[in-house]
């Protein structure tokens, strides 16, 4: 009998497949704003857009849709693992990840987008579960309120094993925990007998609790400091040659020998350093080692983690005489400090003259009652070598400056913007007035006129007490009235 066919049956496979790749796509959701409200999150990881019951619902089309989509390996190469890809709520082994397994099965020799997801949304912030891992919930009402994380040790054990025989061909790595104990496995996996990963792009690891990055001591302190090295077990060249970004989040290694992995003229593009408690943070050393082997470095993001050097431990004088890295392709600097000192001191660790984007944010704990004050941290960006130098700015080319809760002086907001002749757009996030009141044009009676940031045309203040300054409208139409006209004005006092 003759079946009857459809236009779309007609086109070559090789274009069928394509389609097949543009519809498993799933776009970040936007707001009614028209505005991501997962930020960067998506950006972590393909996984984390991409659909994953298309390729299972052509390839169930007809006999034809199914030998394209099975011959098409990119169609299958995100690999998603999650403590839902269990073959049984009450596996505490994690033998299962069906999916998983079907799409290795299934992606041939492509290069493999993975992730490991295994954080809840209803943790309660517990390292450990009252019970012991597979035992059986009591009958009372105790036992059975009781918190147990669904995705255990015994996952990622599992997990790690059906990955690891895959790194030589993954592209990127992805893995997230809220708890230590998984994260610490993963970090035995890979730091003992795994191959060499040749066509590895992006490894990210994060330890997803901030709270733990502002205690003294790492904690759990059951578990104590390990210090390992995922891939230091590899022989024959740098193990992570492509390298190109690195997001290690609440996860401590062995900074020391990390330089070891990259080839001396390292392609790594992106660092990310960040929530690191001071037990476990590189010290300035070691920072110092690492960024020298990063020439073609473009963003790099330090937040929570800047080096805590004490000078009893004669680091101050090993580093005394040692030359600022030097970072030409640096574009994007993002700088959370919980101690404006450590700022100070880490910005003589570098040189970037062509940073174009800078966030420099207070990042210490909010309930916090100590003051983090950054007058001497602007003042330094904007005279290297003090008032009477002439050394130009840190940041001569800055085009985009953000600041987060930075506590300063009125004086040090202006000598900070007058050394920012093209800027172009500034937000302020839960800053101090003193920070729009700065950018107050001089009277038009002096003898000579200035105003700060002339080329500025995006202006964004959020948090009450800044935008609900009564000045704050006379300053803009004073700015009008010297010529420099905003584009964009938005005041967000209820933000977040």
């Amino acid at each position: 009998m003759f079946r009857r066919t459809t236009p779309i049956d007609g086109l070559p496979a090789e274009l069928l497949s394509y389609i097949f790749l543009l519809g498993a796509y799933r776009p970040p959701e936007e707001d009614a704003s028209g505005e991501n409200p997962a930020g960067e999150a998506n950006h972590l990881s393909p996984c984390m857009t991409y659909s994953y019951a298309f390729p299972c619902l052509v390839s169930a089309v007809s006999r034809h849709w199914r030998g394209v989509a099975l011959s098409t390996g990119q169609l299958w190469n995100k690999i998603p693992v999650t403590d839902e890809d269990s073959d049984d709520l009450n596996d505490l082994e994690g033998t299962g990840f069906k999916l998983a397994r079907l799409f290795l099965s299934r992606s041939g020799t492509a290069p493999l987008d993975i992730m490991v997801d295994a954080r809840d949304p209803e943790w309660d912030f517990s390292e450990y579960d009252t019970s012991t891992a597979g035992s059986t919930p009591g009958i009372d009402e105790e036992d059975e309120n009781e918190y147990r994380h669904p995705f255990t040790e015994g996952h990622m054990n599992a997990a790690m094993q059906m990955l690891l025989p895959h790194l030589h061909r993954t592209r990127s790595l992805a893995i997230f925990t809220d708890r230590w104990v998984p994260m610490q496995t993963v970090l035995n996996a890979l730091s003992h007998d795994v191959p060499r990963a040749p066509m590895l792009e992006s490894l990210i690891l994060m330890r997803c609790n901030e709270f733990a990055a502002y205690t003294p001591d790492f904690i759990p302190q059951e578990c104590g400091v390990h210090w390992l090295l995922p891939f230091g077990s590899c022989v024959g060249g740098p193990a992570l040659p492509r390298l190109q970004r690195l997001i290690l989040s609440g996860v401590h290694i062995k900074w020391k020998s990390l330089p070891a992995l990259l080839p001396q003229q390292a392609r790594l593009r992106h660092l990310e350093l960040t929530y690191h408690c001071s037990d476990v943070r590189p010290n300035k050393a070691e920072l110092h080692k690492l960024l020298s082997v990063c020439p073609q470095l473009e963003e790099l993001n330090l937040k929570v983690s800047l080096p805590e050097d004490e000078a009893e431990f004669g680091q101050e004088t090993t580093m005394e005489n040692v030359e600022p890295v030097l970072l030409p392709k640096l574009k994007t600097l993002k700088l959370g400090y919980d101690d404006s000192i450590l700022g100070q001191e880490f910005l003589e660790l570098i040189r970037a003259p062509n940073v174009r984007t800078l966030v420099l944010e207070d990042a210490s704990y909010a309930a916090s009652e100590v003051v983090q004050e950054a007058s001497k941290l602007l003042v330094q960006m904007a005279y290297p070598g003090g008032r009477q130098s002439r050394a130009r700015s840190l940041f001569p080319h800055l085009e985009s400056l953000e600041l987060g809760r930075t506590q300063a002086t009125q004086e040090a907001f202006q000598i900070f913007y007058s050394t920012l002749p093209r800027l172009r757009s500034l937000t302020l996030r839960e800053t101090p007035v003193a920070a729009a009141r700065a950018l107050r044009p001089s009277s038009p009676y002096d003898a000579q006129q200035t105003c700060p940031c002339a080329l500025l045309d995006t202006l964004v203040v959020r948090g009450f007490e800044p935008c609900e300054d009564p000045l704050l409208s006379e300053i803009l139409v004073e700015r009008t009235n010297y010529g420099a006209v905003f584009r964009d004005i938005r005041l967000e006092p209820w933000f977040g």
